[in-house]
């Protein structure tokens, strides 16, 4: 359906920089995995994707993965309702 990807692409980068937010700045870490997430999403369709994006989420995927699996063994993997309420409450 039209705007399922982009709607999926929102809350993987929303949701994954209020997570990582006591550790790095929300609106970097927002546009970095929006930046994956749209390399991914051109890979798998089979779209041309710039060398400099794909470059660019060849060096923040790993590092972000890190930075999350390191929270949620350190604290807990969050549940989806709080991850929404993260999301209801956070202010731009």
């Amino acid at each position: 359906p039209p705007g399922v990807d982009t709607e999926l692409s929102y809350r993987f980068a929303l949701y994954g920089s209020l997570f990582l937010s006591n550790s790095a700045d929300p609106q970097q870490t927002f546009r970095r995995l929006r930046n994956i997430y749209e390399v991914r999403s051109k890979l798998v369709h089979g779209s041309a994707v710039t060398s400099a994006k794909r470059e660019r989420a060849l060096e923040d995927a790993p590092e972000l993965a890190k930075a999350i699996v390191l929270r949620a063994i350190e604290q807990g993997w969050p549940d989806k309702n709080e991850l929404d309420e993260l999301a209801l409450n956070h202010k731009e």
